[in-house]
C-alpha cells in the first residue's frame, strides 16, 4: 500500500482497520490503497463538518449574553457535550479543542452554582450528579471504541457490533460491556456465541475472540450488572 493509515485515525478509518482480513465480519475485507483512502476521506469530511460548527459554538459561546437564563445555559452545555463526543469520533489531534470544551462547560456550571440558592439541596445534588456523569462519559469517550459506539454516525453496522467487540482489546471491551444494561449485555453475548460457533472447527478464527467471548460472558455474570 502507498498510502500510510493515521496518526489520529477517525472512526471510519479505525473501523477498516478493525475489519482487516478479519473473517468474524460479515463483509471482512483486505485493506488496500482505495479502501483506505475513501475511509480517510470520510473522517476528513467529518473533522470539517465538526471544525465548522465548533467555531460557530465557541463564537456563540464567547458572546453570550452576561445575565442568561438557566435554560440557555444548559442548552448550550448540552450542545457542548456533543461537541466533545464529535470531537473523539473525528480523526486528527483533537486535544486542544477537547480542553477548550472542557474550560467552556466549567465556566457554564460555575455560572449554573451561583444561580442556585444557598439552602437548596436538591439543586445542589443534582447539580453534583450531574458534574460526576459528565466526567465519567468524558473518560469513557478517550476510549476510542467508546466513541465509535456511541455516535449516531457510527460506521458500525448493527451486524457488526458483536464481531466488533470480539476483535478489541481487552482492556476496550471490558469498558465497552459497561454501556450495555443486563438485557442487552445478555443478547450481545448470545449473538457472540452464535458468531463464534461455526469457527468451532475452523483454524481460521482469530484464537483471542473465545478469550473475548469469555469476558463477555464474566460481564453477564457480574453482580453488580445494571437491572432492566
Amino acid at each position: 500500500m502507498d498510502i500510510l493509515t493515521s496518526d489520529f485515525p477517525g472512526a471510519h478509518e479505525r473501523h477498516v482497520l478493525r475489519k482487516d482480513g478479519n473473517p468474524l465480519f460479515p463483509r471482512p475485507l483486505r485493506l488496500d490503497d482505495q479502501t483506505l483512502f475513501e475511509a480517510q476521506r470520510q473522517d476528513f469530511e467529518a473533522r470539517q463538518a465538526f471544525q465548522r460548527d465548533f467555531e460557530a459554538l465557541l463564537e456563540e459561546a464567547v458572546n453570550l449574553e452576561q445575565n442568561v437564563g438557566t435554560d440557555t445555559l444548559l442548552r448550550l452545555k448540552g450542545r457542548l457535550d456533543q461537541a466533545y463526543e464529535t470531537a473523539c469520533f473525528v480523526s486528527g489531534d483533537q486535544t486542544a479543542i477537547k480542553q477548550a470544551i472542557q474550560k467552556l462547560i466549567a465556566a457554564i456550571m460555575n455560572t449554573l452554582w451561583q444561580h442556585i440558592e444557598p439552602g437548596d439541596a436538591l439543586a445542589q445534588a443534582e447539580l453534583r450528579q450531574e458534574e460526576m456523569a459528565r466526567q465519567q462519559h468524558f473518560r469513557l469517550l478517550e476510549t476510542p471504541l467508546i466513541a465509535d459506539l456511541l455516535s449516531p454516525r457510527s460506521p458500525i453496522a448493527p451486524d457488526e457490533l458483536a464481531p466488533t467487540l470480539l476483535s478489541s482489546e481487552d482492556d476496550e471491551l471490558r469498558t465497552a460491556l459497561a454501556l450495555f444494561d443486563e438485557a442487552q449485555l445478555g443478547l450481545v453475548v448470545n449473538q457472540a456465541k452464535a458468531l463464534l460457533a461455526p469457527f468451532e472447527q475452523r483454524s481460521d478464527c482469530p484464537p483471542e475472540a473465545w478469550r473475548r467471548l469469555e469476558i463477555m460472558e464474566r460481564a453477564l455474570q457480574r453482580p453488580d450488572a445494571p437491572a432492566t
